[in-house]
C-alpha cells in the first residue's frame, strides 16, 4: 500500500509539472534496463532529479525496439548549469539538452517511495495515459517521466512535441508516434 498500490491515479490535461530544464542524459534502444543509468547519476549528484524521456509505452513494441533517455536534470528555468557539474556528466559520456516550457500537457502523478512504486507506476499508470490520450484523441507525445523526492510525474506535451525528442531518437526511423 505504501508504494503506491491503491493510489488515486488522476490524468488530465493542464500546465507541465517542469519548467525549462537543461539535463544530462543517454540515450539507449533495446530492453529497458536503468540500473547502471541511475548509478552513475546518484554517484555525480545526490541530489539530482531523474528524468526519463520514453520512446514508447513499456511493451507496445519489441524490447530491441524500445527507445528511451535516461536523464538527469541540471536546472530548471533560466539559471545557468555549473559548468563544473556539466564537465562531470560530459566525461561520463553523458550528452546535455534542454527541453522548452510547455504550457499544455497530459500530466498524471503517483507516490515514488520504493523501488515498488516505479513497478506498480509502469502497470497502472501507463495504460491509464494510453487510454486518455486516445479516448481524447490528443496528440501528446513523447511520454517522460519526472523522478523527484516523493513523486513520479508523467508528462506528455500537447505542443511542442518535436523539441522533446533527443537527437538520437530522431534519427532512429523518423518516426515521432508512441
Amino acid at each position: 500500500l505504501y508504494s503506491g498500490l491503491l493510489a488515486n491515479i488522476t490524468v488530465q490535461t493542464g500546465p507541465s509539472p517542469i519548467k525549462k530544464i537543461t539535463f544530462a542524459y543517454k540515450f539507449r534502444q533495446g530492453t529497458y534496463t536503468a540500473d547502471n543509468f541511475l548509478r552513475s547519476l546518484t554517484t555525480l549528484d545526490q541530489k539530482s532529479v531523474t528524468l526519463e524521456n520514453q520512446r514508447h509505452s513499456v511493451g507496445t513494441v519489441p524490447g530491441h525496439q524500445y527507445r528511451y533517455a535516461v536523464s538527469s536534470i541540471l536546472h530548471e528555468g533560466e539559471t545557468n548549469t555549473d559548468e563544473q557539474i556539466r564537465k562531470s556528466y560530459e566525461t561520463l559520456g553523458f550528452n546535455i539538452f534542454c527541453f522548452p516550457e510547455v504550457s499544455h500537457a497530459v500530466t498524471t502523478s503517483f507516490p515514488h517511495r520504493t523501488f515498488l512504486s516505479v513497478l506498480l507506476a509502469v502497470r497502472r499508470v501507463n495504460p491509464r495515459l494510453d487510454r486518455y490520450v486516445k479516448a481524447l484523441r490528443l496528440c501528446a507525445h513523447p511520454f517522460v517521466e519526472i523522478y523527484s523526492k516523493g513523486q513520479i510525474h508523467f508528462m506528455a506535451p500537447l505542443a511542442r512535441q518535436e523539441e522533446f525528442y533527443v537527437p538520437e531518437a530522431q534519427h532512429v526511423d523518423g518516426d515521432k508516434t508512441r
